[in-house]
């Protein structure tokens, strides 16, 4: 199974009837499309589901000093591989409501003095080796999908993409354990990761 960026664009790359690439920092079109749409389509992929693999949780760090707006006490930041909140819940565990803390860049403001953070954790090119290969399948597919309409001439090649990024991204769900054997994501699900 590809777990390097350069195989996952390769085997992305095969998919749509292209040859290998021999490094992403070619000038050729293939190199520039991939090396443009890669980091994108993975936080797409990222986004469309809840993935247990990428999942964190944590009691968020307070900082020292109060925060320059006087609605709120007490200031945090967020961890280093944050990528969006799942749900922030207070220290007895019990999920906050959307006007209890703010967001502000890499800090959260709250009257909270604890706070523990549900989140979706980015991945960037050194991470790519620690995602799951069922995930990974989902990934390549979604690349080709995104690379098939500026590097094939074939129509069929992209409808092709999208029916194997739907099976790929079933597979995956089961495999993460969130969605049941023979269910599907509902289209709206879909057409968000498409990003249509």
């Amino acid at each position: 199974m590809a777990s390097t960026l350069y195989q996952i664009i390769t085997a992305a790359n095969l998919k749509i009837g292209g040859d290998p690439i021999s490094s992403l920092d070619e000038e050729e079109q293939q190199a520039r499309v991939y090396a443009g749409i890669w980091k994108p389509v993975l936080d797409r992929c990222l986004d469309a589901a809840p993935w247990k693999f990428a999942t964190r949780t944590l009691e968020l760090t307070r900082l020292v000093g109060n925060p320059a707006d006087p609605r709120w006490k007490h200031r945090f930041t967020l961890p280093a591989d944050y990528r969006r909140t799942r749900f922030m819940m207070n220290s007895a565990g019990a999920r906050l409501l959307a006007d209890t803390y703010i967001s502000e860049g890499h800090e959260v403001f709250s009257n909270y003095s604890r706070l523990i953070l549900k989140y979706g954790r980015t991945y960037g090119e050194a991470d790519i080796g620690s995602l799951p290969s069922s995930f990974v399948q989902y990934f390549i597919c979604s690349l080709a999908y995104e690379a098939a309409e500026p590097l094939s001439a074939e129509s069929s090649v992209k409808q092709s993409c999208a029916r194997d990024t739907q099976l790929a991204f079933n597979d995956a769900a089961v495999i993460d354990g969130w969605s049941q054997p023979g269910s599907s994501q509902p289209e709206s699900t879909w057409r968000r990761v498409r990003g249509g």
